[in-house]
């Protein structure tokens, strides 16, 4: 465009519409970067085309189909980020008590224990 990053940073801060737009073009190339990554993920079919030349004659068209399998990569990566309470590794997990009392006291008979042990 012919202007310095600092130019573009504030005409974005300055003009909501520069802002929006470029935001939207952001998710296009997300959503084909989803897609992209979805194929992957679960494989495909494609077919190349080989031209055969002679004498800058075409002599032959060779169409090719090949299959991609699925790729465990993606997949993986696919599922810990659109299903992480089912898919990543680590887990938050909430541990309550109904008597904050009780691990006091445990906590006490603990201590009182290696108390009397280290004598």
């Amino acid at each position: 465009m012919g202007i310095s990053a600092k130019t573009l940073y504030d005409w974005k801060k300055k003009y909501s519409k520069i802002c929006k737009t470029l935001k939207r073009g952001k998710e296009v190339v997300d959503i084909q970067v989803e897609n992209a990554l979805l194929k992957r993920a679960l494989g495909y079919t494609t077919t190349e085309t080989k031209i055969k030349k002679e004498y800058d004659q075409v002599v032959e068209e060779i169409v090719t189909t090949k299959e991609v399998p699925p790729d465990t990569t993606a997949a993986i990566f696919w599922l810990k980020n659109r299903r992480p309470e089912q898919w990543r590794e680590k887990r938050e997990v909430e541990q309550t008590t109904q008597n904050n009392t009780e691990i006091d006291e445990f906590s006490k008979t603990i201590l009182k224990y290696v108390e009397d042990n280290k004598k």
